[in-house]
Protein backbone atom coordinates (compact mmCIF):
# COMPACT_ATOMS: atom_id res chain seq x y z
CA UNK A 1 0.00 0.00 0.00
CA UNK A 2 3.08 2.90 1.00
CA UNK A 3 4.68 1.58 -2.54
CA UNK A 4 1.26 2.67 -4.53
CA UNK A 5 0.97 6.11 -2.41
CA UNK A 6 4.99 6.83 -3.30
CA UNK A 7 4.77 5.68 -7.09
CA UNK A 8 1.88 7.79 -7.24
CA UNK A 9 3.15 10.65 -5.57
CA UNK A 10 6.54 10.46 -6.94
CA UNK A 11 4.38 10.49 -10.68
CA UNK A 12 2.43 13.27 -9.76
CA UNK A 13 5.74 15.29 -8.92
CA UNK A 14 7.30 14.30 -12.28
CA UNK A 15 4.22 15.08 -14.34
CA UNK A 16 4.39 18.17 -12.25
CA UNK A 17 8.08 19.03 -13.16
CA UNK A 18 7.39 18.02 -16.91
CA UNK A 19 4.93 20.58 -17.08
CA UNK A 20 6.48 23.37 -15.71
CA UNK A 21 9.94 22.30 -17.43
CA UNK A 22 7.13 22.40 -20.69
CA UNK A 23 6.00 25.80 -19.87
CA UNK A 24 9.72 27.20 -18.81
CA UNK A 25 11.14 26.37 -22.30
CA UNK A 26 7.54 28.20 -23.84
CA UNK A 27 8.33 31.26 -22.35
CA UNK A 28 12.66 30.85 -22.66
CA UNK A 29 12.27 30.52 -26.45
CA UNK A 30 9.93 33.11 -27.06
CA UNK A 31 11.91 35.76 -24.82
CA UNK A 32 14.81 34.61 -26.76
CA UNK A 33 13.28 35.29 -30.32
CA UNK A 34 12.24 38.63 -28.95
CA UNK A 35 16.05 39.58 -27.82
CA UNK A 36 17.66 38.62 -31.20
CA UNK A 37 14.67 40.65 -33.15
CA UNK A 38 15.88 43.39 -30.99
CA UNK A 39 19.30 42.71 -30.91
CA UNK A 40 18.97 42.79 -34.99
CA UNK A 41 16.68 46.15 -35.35
CA UNK A 42 19.62 47.46 -32.88
CA UNK A 43 22.39 46.73 -35.04
CA UNK A 44 20.20 48.54 -38.05
CA UNK A 45 19.68 51.73 -35.94
CA UNK A 46 23.48 51.89 -34.70
CA UNK A 47 24.61 51.84 -38.15
CA UNK A 48 22.23 54.46 -39.36
CA UNK A 49 23.61 56.31 -36.46
CA UNK A 50 27.07 56.31 -36.98
CA UNK A 51 26.46 57.12 -40.70
CA UNK A 52 24.49 59.89 -39.64
CA UNK A 53 27.25 60.80 -37.11
CA UNK A 54 29.70 60.83 -39.70
CA UNK A 55 28.29 62.61 -41.99
CA UNK A 56 27.57 65.80 -38.93
CA UNK A 57 31.38 65.24 -38.54
CA UNK A 58 32.38 65.47 -42.01
CA UNK A 59 30.09 69.27 -42.31
CA UNK A 60 31.04 70.24 -39.34
CA UNK A 61 34.81 70.46 -40.40
CA UNK A 62 33.95 72.27 -43.70
CA UNK A 63 34.53 76.08 -43.29
CA UNK A 64 31.94 78.35 -43.40
CA UNK A 65 31.17 81.86 -43.87
CA UNK A 66 28.22 83.61 -42.07
CA UNK A 67 25.27 83.92 -43.83
CA UNK A 68 26.10 82.03 -47.02
CA UNK A 69 24.20 79.70 -48.60
CA UNK A 70 26.26 76.44 -47.78
CA UNK A 71 26.15 77.51 -44.60
CA UNK A 72 22.35 77.26 -44.83
CA UNK A 73 22.44 74.21 -46.98
CA UNK A 74 24.58 72.45 -44.53
CA UNK A 75 22.69 73.60 -41.28
CA UNK A 76 19.39 71.84 -42.89
CA UNK A 77 21.60 68.61 -43.85
CA UNK A 78 22.20 68.25 -39.99
CA UNK A 79 18.67 68.75 -38.96
CA UNK A 80 17.74 66.16 -40.97
CA UNK A 81 20.07 64.42 -39.88
CA UNK A 82 18.84 64.56 -36.49
CA UNK A 83 15.17 64.38 -37.32
CA UNK A 84 16.33 60.84 -39.31
CA UNK A 85 18.23 59.48 -36.00
CA UNK A 86 15.01 61.01 -34.23
CA UNK A 87 12.94 58.48 -36.71
CA UNK A 88 15.14 55.56 -36.41
CA UNK A 89 14.67 55.03 -32.36
CA UNK A 90 11.34 56.07 -32.57
CA UNK A 91 10.66 52.91 -35.27
CA UNK A 92 12.76 50.91 -32.82
CA UNK A 93 10.80 51.48 -29.86
CA UNK A 94 7.36 50.89 -31.46
CA UNK A 95 9.03 47.65 -33.46
CA UNK A 96 9.72 46.57 -29.92
CA UNK A 97 6.57 47.24 -28.20
CA UNK A 98 4.83 45.32 -31.18
CA UNK A 99 6.89 42.78 -30.20
CA UNK A 100 5.38 42.31 -26.47
CA UNK A 101 2.12 41.69 -25.47
CA UNK A 102 1.93 43.34 -22.75
CA UNK A 103 3.16 46.68 -23.62
CA UNK A 104 5.10 48.40 -20.87
CA UNK A 105 5.35 51.79 -23.20
CA UNK A 106 2.05 53.12 -24.40
CA UNK A 107 1.97 55.47 -26.67
CA UNK A 108 -0.89 57.94 -27.03
CA UNK A 109 -2.72 59.04 -30.58
CA UNK A 110 -1.08 62.82 -30.06
CA UNK A 111 2.41 61.00 -30.48
CA UNK A 112 1.50 59.03 -33.41
CA UNK A 113 0.13 61.77 -35.07
CA UNK A 114 3.40 63.48 -34.65
CA UNK A 115 5.32 60.90 -35.60
CA UNK A 116 2.94 60.13 -38.67
CA UNK A 117 3.28 64.07 -39.44
CA UNK A 118 7.73 63.99 -38.84
CA UNK A 119 7.24 60.90 -41.00
CA UNK A 120 5.81 63.05 -43.53
CA UNK A 121 8.22 65.99 -43.61
CA UNK A 122 10.78 63.54 -44.22
CA UNK A 123 9.39 62.09 -47.05
CA UNK A 124 9.07 65.70 -48.81
CA UNK A 125 12.13 67.29 -47.88
CA UNK A 126 13.85 63.90 -49.53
Amino acid sequence: MIFILISVFLFLVSVTLAVAVGVLSFYIVRFAKMIFSVEDQLSNVIKVLIDLEKSQKDLLDTEFYFESPELKHHLDEILTNIQFSRQAVILLINDFTKLSKEKYITTTAKNEKNEEEDEEDLEEDS
